[in-house]
């Protein structure tokens, strides 16, 4: 008997339109769907960007972290009557609400800031916030440092 090592292995040679297949991802009903990679920075790092842009100016703004909106996760050990009311309330609230004070009028005003990435979609729930508000949906830091940059003058 031969040892294992000085067997062939076999090699069933495979199709390039096979391999392709194989390599693509399939949905529920088996048709392939085309990988698409997302644009530019994460909205975590934009969002970290601009709270720090907003601290340098010295402008009051506020954020609901993340970790507000995992405790309504069917796995966190939060009473079921508790989630429901997070999530009643903060449901599709904008990422950032800035707010700044009219020198000249003695006003406050709100300035309302949806983050977005590259070709980002807003929720269903962060549409139903925007109706009736003036609701600023910047792409990137850049476009957000300019829109506080107008909007605080």
């Amino acid at each position: 008997m031969k040892p294992i090592s000085d067997l062939k292995k076999v090699v069933i040679p495979m199709s390039p339109e096979a391999k392709r297949d194989s390599l693509q991802k399939k949905d529920l009903r088996g048709k392939s769907k085309p990988k698409k990679k997302p644009k530019g920075p994460k909205e975590q790092v934009i969002q970290a960007q601009v709270e720090g842009y907003l601290r340098l100016k010295g402008i009051q703004f506020l954020h609901i972290p993340d970790v507000v909106y995992r405790m309504c996760s069917p796995l966190s050990r939060i009473p079921v009557w508790d989630k429901r009311t997070i999530s009643q309330y903060l449901k599709g609230v904008p990422d950032l609400l800035i707010f700044t004070k009219e020198a000249d009028k003695q006003a406050n005003t709100c300035l309302i800031l949806e983050l977005k990435r590259k070709n980002g979609k807003a929720r269903d729930s962060q549409l139903a916030w925007h109706k009736g508000l003036k609701v600023f949906v910047p792409q990137s830091f850049e476009e957000a440092k300019t829109i506080i940059d107008e909007e605080t003058k």
